[in-house]
């Protein structure tokens, strides 16, 4: 990478170079041309200058130190007369002894008849022009040449910063999920090398996630396998039991046995239930099928739940506030999280329940004091399974405990109909 770019820059020094020099060429020559006709014209009207100020003061072809000097750029250098010997002045060398005068290719002379109180003389003029027309021409070259090399190493660079943007791109689109999408590998260089780890990264990645998903799917069967199988023996177990204990006589020991039979059969089948949601929700066969649904209705239906327990209700959310949810799946959310309400909560403590809107969202919170001789098992699926609702729905499960205060919010999306 790095000696392409030099290579790019030496590619474009070369071509601004030989740009500078054709151009300098051709602008001298436009320059020459120039200067010649601003040359002679310049010449002329100095030649008329000169016949007014002769005129003017009445000078003689003797006087040729006086007039030598009448002008800044334009020089008297000889005087003639027709057929007479050329009359050369001191004029000229004067001023180069002086540094004021050099000998310049560009310098124009012309000889004209000039009226003198003595006669007529050819006069001889010599012009010394500015190099500002020169100084021009290079300036328009460089700048051209300037231009022509920043253009073509740009065109050079940028292929290159193309590719660094589909590189970007690409990246961008691996980034939003689509793990299938491949970087065009151009070159062997460091950008080639890049595309190709980011392509290998990506296929690494594909492979990893699909085998990810394979397991899951996996074992998702597996427990929905193994649930079906084991409800098979719950079946009996809750079938028979519940008659054994109806068998007399029995002994105090034998019912206190039946009895915990019946109460772990009885626990053993709502984990299987759990198992068996579990497996159906996350596996995907469960479709949301949502409907508008009043948030009051919602509250309400926890209201009914929690009254007879004494729960304190807060409700501020407005009226006609809606959500859209699937009433099946949101009834599971409502029942597992009052089940796990009335497994952990001291009810002879205070429980509210509040609902309120909330950076517009519906917040329903459910306040209270934990259980001290609360049951651990079962409690962490029934809450994954919420929570995973909650999220299908756009909203969350958000659970907290702080001594022996536990509060669970649950958040859903308002309905924007």
């Amino acid at each position: 990478m790095k000696l392409q770019i030099i290579a790019y820059a030496l590619i474009s020094i070369l071509l601004g170079g030989a740009c500078f020099a054709l151009l300098t060429q051709l602008g001298k020559g436009v320059a020459v041309r120039y200067l010649e006709t601003e040359n002679h014209k310049t010449l002329y009207e100095a030649a008329e200058r000169f016949q007014q100020y002769v005129t003017a003061n009445r000078f003689s072809s003797k006087q040729w130190e006086t007039f030598s000097d009448f002008d800044e750029r334009v020089y008297v250098l000889s005087l003639q007369r027709d057929e007479g010997k050329e009359n050369r002045g001191e004029g000229r060398q004067r001023k180069t002894e002086r540094g004021k005068v050099k000998n310049q290719a560009d310098e124009s002379q012309l000889v004209l008849p000039i009226n003198f109180t003595d006669g007529t003389f050819k006069t001889r003029f010599l012009y010394i022009p500015s190099k500002s027309a020169l100084l021009l021409a290079w300036l328009i070259s460089g700048l051209v040449s300037f231009v022509v090399f920043f253009l073509a190493f740009y065109l050079l660079l940028k292929q290159k910063l193309d590719y660094i943007r589909g590189i970007e791109s690409g990246i961008s689109i691996l980034e939003s999920g689509d793990l299938r999408h491949r970087i065009a590998v151009r070159g062997k260089d460091e950008l080639g090398r890049l595309a190709l780890s980011v392509n290998s990264m990506s296929e690494a990645l594909t492979e990893r996630i699909g085998a990810e998903q394979r397991a899951l799917l996996s074992g998702r069967e597996i427990i929905g396998d193994l649930s079906h199988d084991i409800r098979t023996p719950l079946t009996i177990l809750s079938g028979y039991v519940p008659l054994l204990l109806e068998t007399k006589p029995l002994t105090g020991q034998q019912r206190d046995y039946l009895e915990l039979v019946r109460k772990k059969t009885e626990q053993m089948s709502r984990r299987v239930d759990e198992l068996l949601d579990y497996a159906v929700i996350y596996s995907g066969q469960r479709k949301l099928e949502k409907v508008t649904l009043a948030a009051k209705t919602l509250l309400d239906q926890l209201n009914e739940e929690l009254t007879p327990l004494g729960a304190v209700i807060i409700d501020k959310i407005p009226a006609g506030t809606c959500i859209d949810a699937d009433p099946s799946l949101l009834e599971r959310v409502l029942d597992n999280v009052l089940a796990n309400l009335h497994k952990h909560a001291d009810l002879e403590q205070q429980v509210s329940l509040t609902g309120e809107i909330d950076n517009g969202d519906l917040l329903l919170k459910i306040e209270n004091t934990v259980l001290s001789t609360a049951p651990a098992d079962g409690k962490s699926l029934g809450l994954k399974i919420t929570s995973y609702i909650m999220e299908r729905h756009g909203g969350s499960l958000t659970t907290m405990q702080k001594a022996d205060r536990f509060l669970t919010e649950l958040r859903f999306p308002v309905s924007s109909r």
